[in-house]
């Protein structure tokens, strides 16, 4: 499953960037592990690490939103936390420039982004996806970029399992769509571009959210997934020296594909790197801010900046087609759509739209 190998591909790539930062006499890093079940099984592990392991600085998968139950233990103890997520939820707290630092794959600017950029492909979109716990943000982000570029969308549709998609595909094709944008991720994405293919619907673009051709489900979407556009933050068809150079340290360090959960945690692994490299006391949360305001890095996604208004590393976006090359399938990347830094403009209108939202342990709509 997709999100069984986020850890371990979070944890690979936070490993090489350390490794490297220790080969170019940034110091020794220490990581001390902690697995976890559940979010607030996450959260209680994050406890114990900063009062008991007596850490220097935690990070970890875990929602921003989730992890501001932490802030005041970890400014009390001088730890400060860089977490590591996803980025589908908008962030429902003012920038507090203190111990949480947020690096993530900007997933909603992503999905904003995308919505903008798809009023090329045309004025009318059907939004279809799955019944997932939490992510929905991403989904009123899609629909607000492409609103406010002229778009309509036609309607939202929900199937929660296979044999739910024909009759939503169904329903899908009457409104007569421009367009059609998929959040699927996951054997749900593999099983939704097998029914899309076999639909009357399938002359119809299709977009979606980047995990629906993640990295990992290309060679099994095969040419299901040809001309699918999506956004994020990453490909691994991106010309960068940094990523082709990650792409193959990554792969001779782990024995495994890179994928944007490991340049996540890449680009995390760098900015400790950094962070340690400057100096200071982490503790100093003034100081660390005025650190990564100035920090100056490049990854695997592209230029790293920090965003002091919202405690946020930020990135390019890149819009990508899935296209048949050589290497086989792969997410090309055929412009950069800005940064997700400049997306958090549209963050108050998009956060007084939301219509959803994850409390343990049920989605309330």
């Amino acid at each position: 499953a997709r999100h069984a190998s986020l850890a371990s591909q979070l944890h690979g790539g936070l490993q090489l960037a350390l490794a490297e930062g220790q080969q170019s006499g940034a110091g020794r890093f220490t990581l001390v592990p902690a697995a976890y079940s559940s979010p607030y099984d996450s959260l209680v592990q994050a406890r114990q690490l900063v009062v008991e392991q007596d850490v220097q600085l935690v990070t970890g998968l875990i929602s921003r939103n989730e992890a501001a139950s932490l802030a005041p233990l970890l400014r009390q103890q001088g730890v400060p936390m860089i977490v590591s997520d996803i980025g589908a939820n908008v962030i429902d707290r003012p920038a507090e420039r203190g111990p949480l630092i947020r690096s993530s794959l900007s997933y909603w600017q992503a999905n904003r982004a995308l919505g903008e950029w798809a009023i090329e492909r045309g004025q009318r979109a059907v939004i279809i996806t799955a019944l997932y716990e939490a992510g929905y943000d991403a989904l009123y982000a899609f629909r607000h970029g492409f609103t406010q570029a002229g778009g309509t969308v036609l309607a939202t549709l929900v199937a929660n399992s296979p044999a739910e998609l024909g009759a939503q595909l169904v329903l899908a094709g009457a409104s007569n769509p421009d367009l059609v944008y998929a959040a699927f991720s996951g054997s749900e994405a593999l099983a939704f571009t097998q029914a899309y293919a076999a639909a009357p619907l399938a002359r119809v673009p299709l977009i979606g959210a980047g995990f629906l051709v993640d990295e990992q489900l290309l060679p099994r979407h095969g040419a299901l997934a040809l001309g699918i556009a999506s956004v994020m933050p990453w490909s691994r068809a991106l010309d960068l020296a940094e990523n082709r150079s990650f792409v193959t340290n990554f792969a001779a360090a782990t024995g495994r594909e890179a994928d944007e959960s490991a340049a996540l945690g890449y680009d995390t692994g760098r900015l400790l790197v950094a962070l340690a490299e400057a100096g200071g006391d982490l503790g100093d949360f003034a100081q660390l801010h005025a650190t990564l305001e100035q920090a100056t890095l490049v990854g695997p996604r592209g230029r790293l900046s920090f965003e002091p208004a919202f405690d946020e590393i930020t990135s390019p976006l890149y819009l990508r087609e899935v296209r048949r090359t050589a290497a086989g399938y792969q997410n090309t990347v055929i412009a950069q759509l800005g940064t997700s830094a400049a997306q958090h403009q549209h963050h108050a209108a998009l956060r007084r739209e939301l219509r959803s939202g994850w409390l343990y342990p049920y989605l309330v709509v």
